[in-house]
């Protein structure tokens, strides 16, 4: 066993000859890991790469020198059997004579053919196993990315003021705070529907429903009582002005339910409060205002419902809206305007 060992070590100990053999050998095999995307060793404990590349040849080198010696151990039972002959080459000379050359030619090929085969072999198993790995992956990716928009609503991003001045104009005057518009003119409070997800909504139809039951009786209460604020029908309003102040007349056309439809909602879409709401929003307002300075309303109670076709399957998403009055108006305070304040967002989301 000791002679075997001799032997191999021997044969392995680089020379002034062989001494390149396996560092190529080992430069070449990290080389080919490297393209096949393996990791040659837990080189991760350093920090640069030029280092963790060089400390990853080297391993390579030494299982090169380990995988000569192994094959030098393997060869020295044949070694020993022809050693008395002259060595292997020479017994070989004296069996095949002048066919020698043809056989070892036939032995390299054969020798390349089997290196390239298991070479080979090895490269397609290391890629079917790096493939699957990564297959795996991006099928775990897919699986956990997102598939339909995730929708949520937000409040307007200015604040809005309520007025309500019957000497200037027989309607319910809603403003943005700090730049309103031309007298006679009113803006109607924008919410955000956002899409916080990479999928976009396609054919989406956003419903509103004012959650309020018998808001014709409010024109006989609060600060309304003494104005003619008369429904001619379901849908029909009319805000009359009094001989005192001879202003226009005003209508609206009050409806508690309204749709709209939008073919796509990938960021954030403008929700516009709808113009049949904004008269029974105004009534509420002028009508339950309170009389104490900095004191709230009753909560105003809208539903948003907002569905989508593309992509299908998706739960339509439930938002409820509670919009409050303020009062800015100093009690006791006869002058005009009879009702001023601002409006209060509140939303939050339902389950579905």
């Amino acid at each position: 066993m000791r002679g075997a060992f001799g032997f191999a070590v021997g044969r392995t100990t680089p020379t002034a000859t062989t001494w390149w053999f396996a560092p190529v050998g080992g430069f070449l095999a990290a080389g080919l890991l490297w393209l096949a995307g393996v990791p040659v060793t837990f080189s991760e404990f350093l920090p640069n790469a030029l280092l963790r590349s060089g400390f990853e040849v080297l391993i390579c080198v030494i299982v090169a020198y380990l995988a000569m010696f192994l094959f030098w151990l393997a060869v020295y039972p044949i070694h020993l059997k022809f050693a008395s002959q002259g060595g292997v080459r020479m017994a070989l000379r004296q069996r095949l004579g002048a066919q020698m050359p043809a056989f070892v030619l036939m032995g390299v090929i054969i020798f390349v053919l089997v290196i390239f085969t298991s070479v080979g072999s090895a490269w397609l198993t290391v890629r079917m196993v790096t493939n699957g790995k990564a297959i795996t992956a991006e099928n775990a990716n897919t699986a956990t990315a997102p598939t339909q928009p995730s929708l949520s609503l937000l409040p307007p991003k200015e604040r809005y003021t309520f007025k309500f001045d019957p000497t200037k104009g027989m309607y319910f005057d809603i403003q943005r705070d700090g730049s309103p518009l031309p007298e006679g003119h009113t803006a109607n409070p924008t919410f955000i529907l956002h899409n916080s997800s990479a999928v976009a909504a396609a054919d989406v139809t956003v419903t509103w429903q004012a959650e309020i039951s018998e808001y014709r009786k409010l024109v006989k209460t609060g600060h309304l009582a003494k104005y003619e604020v008369v429904f001619r029908d379901d849908f029909t309003l009319d805000l009359v002005s009094s001989a005192g102040h001879p202003v226009p007349n005003f209508r609206y056309f009050p409806n508690p339910n309204s749709e709209a439809k939008f073919s796509f909602v990938a960021r954030d879409t403008d929700l516009f409060l709808p113009t049949g709401i904004y008269p029974i929003l105004g009534l509420f307002i002028a009508a339950k205002m309170p009389e104490e300075l900095g004191a709230r309303t009753e909560a105003f109670p809208i539903t948003i419902k907002a569905s989508w076709n593309v992509p299908d399957g998706g739960e339509p998403k439930i938002f409820r809206i509670k919009i409050r009055g303020v009062n800015t108006k100093p009690s006791g305070l006869g002058e005009a305007p009879e009702v001023a304040g601002y409006l209060e967002f509140e939303i939050e989301k339902s389950p579905g």
